[in-house]
């Protein structure tokens, strides 16, 4: 009787202790799955050397336990597959962000490019920064699926030469019109130096014309410098007749005083 009774006792405990125990592991099952490995994405090179150390030490970390259990790689080769380079182009688009070269990698809404010492340092902080964080965001998932609709460099590429080459056309014209214009005003400008030019030689006939016929204007004065001397020269011979006729009269007189 008592073994019974120690017995009800038991399963009256274990059914009182049950439900908590279930409540409890409800608790660590939805905590445990909020706090799912976040995504490391890798965009690589087949035979890059940089690439291929990142690699190494990402998966030195995938063997580490203090850290493994808060990421997973996702490694995307883009030297020889189209889809996923387009995918790297419009991730970098997103991100504003001209990519150059491999390695770009990804972590939630933070991007790097390149890989050094330095880099494995800022590779853990940023994986437990996002890990468990209400603010992390798959953006390389959302860009690929579509969810995140974006232009690819390539396309913003595109563009910008097509401005460019509309531009350089524009000037090119333009440069092209001022040339012609310039080279008709030059040749109108030239045509009226040539009327300026031949305008004084006609004034210049002129004056010659001008100047040959003064000199017959001047041989006026010397005709009547002619026609002076002339009458200076009667004059002259006038008076040398009063002085042989007064003389005639003189001798006239002397001759009369001796006859008386």
């Amino acid at each position: 009787m008592v073994v019974k009774k120690f017995m009800k006792l038991l399963l009256v405990l274990l059914l009182a202790i049950v439900p908590f125990v279930g409540v409890d592991a409800k608790k660590n099952t939805t905590t445990t799955a909020k706090k799912e490995p976040i995504k490391l994405y890798v965009f690589y090179g087949e035979t890059c050397p940089h690439c291929a150390s990142l690699n190494e030490y990402l998966e030195t970390l995938e063997k580490d336990a203090t850290i493994n259990y808060m990421f997973e790689v996702v490694k995307l080769e883009v030297w020889y597959n189209e889809t996923n380079a387009e995918i790297m182009d419009k991730v970098g688009a997103y991100f504003k962000y001209d990519i150059t070269g491999v390695p770009f990698y990804v972590i939630g809404e933070k991007y790097f490019s390149g890989f050094g010492e330095n880099s494995k340092n800022v590779i853990v902080s940023t994986i437990k920064e996002n890990y468990g964080s209400k603010d992390y965001k798959d953006i390389v998932s959302q860009v690929a699926d579509g969810k995140i609709k974006v232009d690819s460099q390539t396309e913003e590429e595109d563009k910008k030469s097509s401005t460019i080459a509309i531009v350089t056309i524009g000037v090119t014209l333009f440069i092209v019109l001022l040339i012609i214009f310039g080279r008709s005003k030059s040749s109108d400008t030239y045509i009226e130096d040539e009327e300026v030019v031949e305008a004084p030689k006609a004034e210049t006939k002129v004056a010659k014309k001008v100047a040959t016929k003064k000199p017959a204007a001047k041989k006026a004065p010397a005709k009547k410098a002619t026609t002076a001397k002339k009458t200076t020269s009667a004059a002259k011979k006038t008076t040398t007749t009063k002085k042989t006729t007064t003389k005639k009269t003189t001798a006239k007189k002397t001759t009369t005083k001796k006859t008386k």
